[in-house]
Parts: structure tokens; sequence; C-alpha cells
């Protein structure tokens, strides 16, 4: 007949060899969800960063319009709701803008995008 201590030790390392497997395994998911946030905001902030650079320059100058179409479409990946709406508008506005040459609404709608936009990222920050 098998001893009740032989069976508890057998128990205690049994758990003492499966115990540190199953804390790196929880460890490694932690990281990994941590890690693919992090490139995830990565690359949200260098859309943001590169649709606004992209608007701005093309405010002033009315070339390129495959650039801030290209970040136009970039940043809408990463953005939800009224941040959309936003960004079309004011991509809307510029389209025209460089058709006519009329500022219209540019101001207000990039302030309103602009808006949007860090309203989006204050919103990941907490």
């Amino acid at each position: 007949m098998v001893n009740i201590a032989t069976i508890a030790a057998i128990i205690a390392t049994v758990t003492a060899i499966i115990a540190p497997t199953i804390t790196a395994l929880i460890n490694q998911i932690g990281a990994y969800r941590l890690r693919k946030l992090e490139l995830f905001w990565d690359e949200k902030i260098k859309a943001y960063d590169e649709f606004l650079s992209a608007s701005c320059e093309f405010m002033y100058s009315k070339k390129d319009i495959p650039r801030i179409e290209a970040a136009c479409n970039r940043v809408l990946l990463f953005s939800s709701g009224i941040t959309v709406e936003k960004i079309n508008a004011l991509t809307a506005s510029l389209m025209e803008f460089a058709g006519s040459g009329k500022m219209g609404n540019i101001p207000k709608e990039n302030a309103e995008a602009l808006t949007a936009l860090r309203s989006e990222i204050q919103k990941y920050r907490k």
C-alpha cells in the first residue's frame, strides 16, 4: 500500500516541475500582448503624424495628391467613428482646394480633425 507521505511528495515534485513552466507561459503571453499593443500604438501615432504633416504641406503647396490620399487611407485604418468623419471631411476639402484654389472650410475642418485625433490618443492613454 502506498503511503500518504509518498503521494504528497510525488504531488509536490510534479507541482514544482510544472509551476515554473506555467508561470513562464503566462508571463510570455502577457509580454506578447503588451508588445502587440505597443506596436499598434506606435503605428497609429506614425499614421496620425504623417497625415497631419501631409495635410499641412498640401495646404501650402497643393502638390503630392497621392501622398495626402495615402496618409488619409492609413490614418483611417487606425481611426474610429467621429474621427473618420472629420478626416474624410478634411481630405474632401483639401481635394476641392486643389481643384478650385479656395480654402473654404479647411481651417475649421483641420481643427476638428486635429481635435478628433487628439481625443483618440487620449482615449488610449487612459
